[in-house]
């Protein structure tokens, strides 16, 4: 997926400054949660053009990743297009962050 696509469904993206360069992009959600991928040489399936994605909780203010918001409880990387699209929409559907 080109970092276009991304940025045309409102991620805002910036230089990713650790693992060797590469592009993070985030996006964040009104029930709390919200999303961040990243192409790094050294991310999950970054050498092969493949989106690392973490759920994060919070706001574009403050957050951390999370590992309890039921969908996963690590990062996931290798994903294609589509599959960042479906994690996208689930993260969307979860319930109001407490």
């Amino acid at each position: 997926m080109s970092v276009e696509i991304l940025a045309n469904i409102g991620f805002k993206f910036e230089q990713h400054t650790n693992h060797g360069g590469g592009v993070q992009g985030k996006l964040f959600f009104p029930n709390g949660y919200g999303v961040s991928v990243i192409r790094t040489p050294h991310s999950y399936g970054g050498v092969d053009m493949k989106w690392e994605l973490a759920i994060l909780f919070g706001d574009k203010e403050s957050y951390e990743i999370s590992y309890n918001s039921g969908i996963t409880d690590d990062v996931v990387g290798w994903l294609s297009e589509q599959e960042v699209l479906e994690y996208i929409e689930r993260i969307k559907c979860i319930s109001e962050a407490i």
